[in-house]
């Protein structure tokens, strides 16, 4: 949302769910994120997760979508 944007609250839930990968045993975790989507990018390259191999084509609503993978060590 929006108005939520620069609140601090992402960061805040990221790094609740990184915590709680590393209590887990994670040594590593992997997303998917919209090609199309700089801000969100953004976001998680500021938090220390970095573009993976990995590409593809999916379908959201009926419009096709390229997401990239994202991957970040826990170690």
């Amino acid at each position: 949302m929006p108005e939520a944007w620069g609140s601090g609250a992402g960061s805040a839930l990221m790094a609740a769910v990184i915590a709680a990968l590393r209590a887990n045993g994670f040594a590593a975790a992997h997303l998917w994120v919209l090609e199309d989507n700089p801000r969100a990018r953004r976001f998680y390259e500021r938090e220390g997760w970095s573009p993976a191999d990995g590409r593809r084509r999916e379908e959201f609503l009926g419009v096709p979508v390229t997401e990239v993978r994202y991957r970040i060590s826990l170690g």
